[in-house]
């Protein structure tokens, strides 16, 4: 089904929005990274940490190139 110039803009502009928001939950976990020295756990962290921000960026990236194959 063919979406209108629009629609994908919206599309691009959402995956923006989502990987955004995971970046402002990866400074969470940045945030918390103390209490995970403190447990012995900070390779969990690390790699909850790098898991979302590689996600959070392909969702960036994504957005953007769907955003300009729209134009």
């Amino acid at each position: 089904m063919p979406q209108s110039i629009e629609e994908k803009r919206e599309a691009g502009l959402s995956l923006e929005v989502i990987g955004t928001i995971l970046l402002f939950f990866d400074f969470l976990i940045l945030f918390f990274l103390p209490a995970g020295w403190k447990l012995g756990e900070q390779r969990v962290f690390g790699l909850a940490m790098f898991a979302v921000a590689v996600t959070g960026i392909a969702l960036l990236v994504s957005g953007i190139v769907v955003k300009v194959r729209a134009k």
